[in-house]
């Protein structure tokens, strides 16, 4: 109980403007030599009027810091929305521009440039994907394998126990090991 009644005296509770929190306690003989206490207040309705001007002033700066955190996050959403889009828009081209009987074509080279560049990316991340799906089948199949020695260790040390023999043997096994130890004794 001691220690906790130091522990109790070392803390102080302060309440500054509603924000409650705990503090060491400052050393009070040195402060009260240096500087002086402030003088009581004699106009409680000023001194509540200030506070809440505090507090609304600190609530304003934190919407505003929220304000432009949010329209940051905005401006990403819309950074992430014109890429679909454009990505979208250049595919749906690349569709439209297989020819029509007709009508006249685009240049060759005009064609191949907007869909080949789209081709080969779109080939360069399938053959990504694929090798990335063969390691991962290849880890699955080790870590299946390691786990069915392993479950096959077990199961083949329970099968190895006495217990599984036929009954005459652990009997004859227990009538053994019990004349060992009454001779012991």
């Amino acid at each position: 109980m001691a220690s906790s009644s130091l522990l109790e005296g070392e803390w102080e509770v302060c309440n500054d403007n509603g924000f409650v929190y705990k503090r060491r306690k400052r050393d009070t003989s040195a402060a009260t030599h240096t500087v002086a206490p402030p003088p009581p207040s004699s106009y409680p309705a000023e001194e509540s009027r200030l506070s809440k001007e505090l507090r609304k002033k600190a609530l304003l700066q934190l919407k505003d810091k929220y304000s432009r955190e949010i329209e940051q996050w905005e401006q990403l959403v819309l950074m992430l929305q014109t890429t679909r889009e454009k990505a979208e828009s250049s595919i749906v081209d690349c569709r439209q521009i297989a020819p029509s009987g007709d009508e006249a074509r685009p240049p060759p080279a005009l064609q191949d440039s907007a869909c080949n560049v789209l081709i080969d990316d779109l080939l360069f991340q399938v053959e990504a994907q694929e090798s990335i799906l063969q390691d991962l089948d290849g880890l699955c199949a080790t870590a299946e394998a390691i786990c069915d020695a392993h479950e096959e260790s077990i199961r083949q040390s329970l099968f190895d126990l006495p217990v599984w023999a036929d009954p005459l043997s652990i009997m004859k096994d227990l009538s053994v090991l019990n004349a060992d130890n009454v001779q012991e004794e």
